[in-house]
């Protein structure tokens, strides 16, 4: 696995980075961007029990990480204009952080009699 992610890092990191301005500005705290299943090669009476998963995901609370590792990738093949919208979008990823959540509103109840 850890192979096939480092062959394949391109496809990953560039298929977060198509999704992330619209993961942020939605409400969602996740988002599946890619699922990779990979079969056993063996043959065997429980085949369709020799395969794993793996999900390649935008996570809402690990958005500063996630932003950081595609700085350093995109940095290191010198895709700087990725690299500009990237550290834009973490500054508008914490200043977020930093509003204050807006509480309901209380109304109050008139008892009618």
């Amino acid at each position: 696995m850890e192979d096939w992610v480092e062959e394949n890092k391109d496809l990953i990191l560039n298929s977060l980075y198509d999704e992330l301005s619209d993961f942020m500005d939605s409400k969602d705290d996740l988002k599946l961007i890619l699922k990779l299943i990979i079969k056993s090669k063996g043959h065997s009476r429980l085949s369709e029990f020799n395969a794993l998963a793996f999900e390649f995901m935008l996570v809402r609370e690990e958005l500063a990480e996630t932003i950081d590792g595609m700085l350093r990738h995109f940095e290191s093949i010198e895709e700087y204009e990725k690299c500009a919208e990237l550290v834009k979008l973490k500054k508008r990823y914490e200043e977020s952080l930093k509003k204050p959540i807006k509480k309901a509103r209380k109304t109050k109840v008139l008892d009618k009699k």
